[in-house]
């Protein structure tokens, strides 16, 4: 008994998790205009939950949560297939008007409303015949009795009837003016729209949202050379034509206008995503660089105040902040790295000049001149010329003990003082450290 208790227990949460799923993939496929699927996945979430909450914060992905508002998705599903009887039925609904109330979705059930009582209310109009009056019946009237041999009065000729004539419908400047407005306005909204499309978020799917763009604003400069054409020919026609196709294209803006907000408050979530959690990436490694680390005090010190700064950068939605903290962070990671390399590279080089140099400074000549350790020393030039310097010397110093007979040696002492100069062109040999004769050959030799 007691596990049939837990069980029960247990379904609301599984039917609550349900539910949040089927909606969750419900928005997704709209984002998709896949609207067979959102038809079915919101109506197994209202079986579940049937009631709006733009309170309920349902998580898309990232950083990203929309309100529950099954019924306003149905109602979008209806309006793509031009179905406007089931989305009014939907859209209109008391429970889903007052959940759209004042969220991002309410301009869009707006326009889907408005477009649908104009379609509907045109069919009707079209659809109701024209009633005439029923002409009435005439009632034959008798002839009054005359007296004998009397002749009835002569009946007096009918008056000619005027041909009728067209009255023509004079030209609307009002309208024109109001149209002109419209027109306007959908030309400030294509602005904003464009200004959307050329959004660095957009950057993925832009061609497709430019070909729209350029769609919408082919059709806006035809209607305003349509205006022009209606006020210069003073043509009622041409002025009821293009307020019909006025009326026919804002709500085409007011959509991508609508779709392009919503493409973009997705792409900036994903963005934002990925700037915070590239920024934890980049923390988490530096500190671990950090801790331990033999680099130079300066270089530990930076380091750890760019991210005390990154740190502090977090709890921020700027994208751009997130990821600039990011590159600092990383940056001064490489320089930690790059600052140990050069420690372990000089005590490297210190543990091979160093013995070096003791020997040629103690006399130790043949020790310095078997010296061939030359690759050791190539990644760091300045050490590398320092160790065919002393070489050059000690081989110079035996040259002359050896009484200046052996040229091969001094010829080698030549060829290490070029080497020398060729790796380092500005170095000297010191005074205080080798003989002038020496340091005279280093100054002639090229």
């Amino acid at each position: 008994m007691r596990a049939w208790w837990c069980l029960l227990l247990l379904l609301p949460a599984t039917a609550w998790a349900d539910y949040k799923t089927d909606y969750r993939d419900g928005v997704a496929a709209a984002e998709r205009q896949e609207w067979a699927k959102v038809e079915g996945l919101m109506r197994k979430a209202i079986a579940a939950q049937p009631n709006p909450d733009p309170k309920a914060k349902i998580r898309m992905y990232g950083q990203r949560y929309v309100p529950y508002l099954p019924q306003f998705y149905l109602g979008q599903a209806a309006f793509s297939r031009n179905d406007c009887s089931t989305a009014l039925g939907l859209l209109e609904d008391a429970r889903n008007s007052n959940a759209v109330k004042g969220l991002r979705e309410a301009d869009r059930q707006a326009m889907m409303v408005r477009t649908c009582r104009a379609k509907l209310g045109t069919a009707v109009a079209t659809a109701t015949p024209a009633t005439s009056p029923v002409p009435p019946v005439a009632t034959p009237v008798k002839p009054a009795p005359t007296a004998p041999n009397t002749k009835p009065a002569p009946t007096p000729p009918a008056a000619p009837i005027a041909a009728a004539r067209p009255v023509a419908s004079a030209f609307d400047g009002v309208k024109l003016t109001s149209l002109r407005t419209r027109l306007d306005r959908a030309n400030a909204a294509l602005s904003n729209v464009l200004r959307s499309v050329n959004d660095p978020l957009m950057a993925a799917g832009r061609n497709n949202w430019r070909r729209q763009y350029d769609s919408l604003a082919t059709q806006t400069k035809q209607l305003g050379d349509r205006l022009r054409n209606a006020a210069a020919l003073r043509s009622s026609d041409e002025l009821l034509r293009a307020e019909g196709e006025i009326a026919a294209l804002e709500p085409g803006i007011s959509k991508l206008g609508a779709e392009l907000n919503s493409a973009i408050g997705m792409a900036r979530g994903t963005a934002l995503a990925d700037a915070r959690s590239g920024l934890e990436r980049a923390l988490t490694e530096g500190q671990r660089m950090l801790d331990g680390s033999s680099a130079p005090a300066a270089d530990i010190k930076a380091m750890r105040q760019a991210l005390e700064q990154a740190r502090g950068t977090l709890s921020t939605n700027d994208i751009e902040r997130l990821n600039g903290a990011a590159r600092l962070v990383e940056a001064k990671a490489r320089g930690l790295t790059a600052a140990q390399a050069r420690g372990a590279l000089a005590a490297q080089v210190r543990a091979r000049l160093l013995p070096l140099a003791n020997a040629y400074l103690s006399g130790d000549f043949q020790r310095v001149l078997a010296w061939s350790d030359e690759q050791a020393l190539r990644l760091v030039p300045q050490a590398h010329a320092q160790a065919l310097l002393m070489r050059a010397a000690a081989r110079f110093e035996v040259y002359v003990l050896g009484g200046e007979r052996d040229l091969a040696q001094l010829e080698q002492v030549r060829v290490d003082i070029r080497g020398a100069q060729q790796i380092s062109a500005d170095l000297q040999p010191n005074q205080h450290a080798y003989a002038p004769r020496f340091r005279a050959l280093f100054a002639s030799t090229r």
